[in-house]
């Protein structure tokens, strides 16, 4: 008995530090995510989502956001209220970037892509699933930059490790194919680069027997 009050405890600590659970002079609408009540503003959601805009009638006082995790909803809206403004982040990012998608929010959709962009570039350059786990988001969510970022950085990798992170995560044949050409292309390059450096080695050792036998004639 103790430890259902003491769930119901927290449970109740956990809505009541929600900032949209309870009703105020603003809130116009109420949002039903997973069996919660959201309150929140028309004028808000329209001036941020073109789809909230384009979906909500003056009217409408409830809406019902089927398949939505709240927890992410709520992030969601404490990162478009503007006396909120929470930033987007490593930890939020991947919570945040289906909805802006879903919604239309371009300002947040940059502001994910910034981040997936740092996150790559600082913890996942030597992670090839990784690398095509972001290309499969970038092409999900039309996020170009950072797709161009992790095709390069996965063709320093090898053909093996292609296969091992496609069947993983499942990109386009057009991007796996890129990140193919662009590491053969690389070896290429790498190849022609041993080439000249023997070739030059070469050169300068003919160069100094040259030398040294025009030094030997002199003697």
């Amino acid at each position: 008995m103790s430890q259902a009050k003491n769930i119901s405890k927290r449970s109740y600590k956990k809505e009541d530090n929600n900032d949209f659970c309870k009703e105020n002079g603003f809130a116009d609408l109420t949002l039903n995510v997973e069996n919660h009540r959201i309150h929140v503003s028309k004028t808000v959601l329209c001036i941020a989502s073109p789809w909230f805009r384009a979906m909500l009638e003056k009217s409408q006082s409830e809406m019902s956001l089927p398949d939505k995790s709240y927890k992410h909803f709520v992030e969601f809206l404490r990162c478009i209220y503007p006396d909120m403004m929470k930033k987007v982040t490593e930890k939020n990012v991947y919570m945040l970037l289906p909805l802006a998608h879903e919604y239309n929010v371009g300002k947040m959709m940059k502001r994910c892509e910034k981040m997936l962009k740092h996150i790559v570039k600082n913890r996942y350059t030597r992670n090839v699933e990784e690398l095509y786990r972001h290309i499969h988001l970038s092409e999900l969510y039309s996020l170009e930059e950072l797709k161009e970022i992790c095709i390069n950085l996965a063709s320093d990798h090898t053909l093996k490790q292609f296969k091992a992170a496609r069947t993983a995560y499942q990109i386009s044949d057009e991007s796996h194919f890129k990140i193919i050409e662009f590491a053969l292309r690389r070896h290429e390059l790498d190849k022609t680069d041993e080439k000249n450096f023997e070739v030059h080695k070469n050169k300068e050792y003919m160069v100094k027997v040259y030398t040294d036998s025009e030094n030997e004639l002199d003697d």
